[in-house]
């Protein structure tokens, strides 16, 4: 049994967070890449509050740059 340590749980987090944006890309069509998608996944290092706020921004410049609407 493999037991929580600190390097286990960060790369489960970064595999979830990488999950969330892959899927919000697909959903959203935002084509981002994988380096794009880990990026995000590094930067908002898991805090909701910031991945809220980059999913609204890239939701809204999408919209605002001729995106679905």
């Amino acid at each position: 049994m493999m037991g929580f340590t600190p390097g286990n749980v960060c790369k489960h987090l970064m595999a979830e967070l990488f999950l969330f944006f892959e899927q919000l890309s697909r959903e959203h069509q935002l084509y981002w890449t994988e380096g794009q998608i880990k990026d995000l996944a590094e930067i908002t290092g898991g805090y909701p509050l910031r991945m809220k706020e980059i999913a609204l921004r890239e939701l809204a410049g999408r919209q605002r740059y001729g995106g679905d609407k």
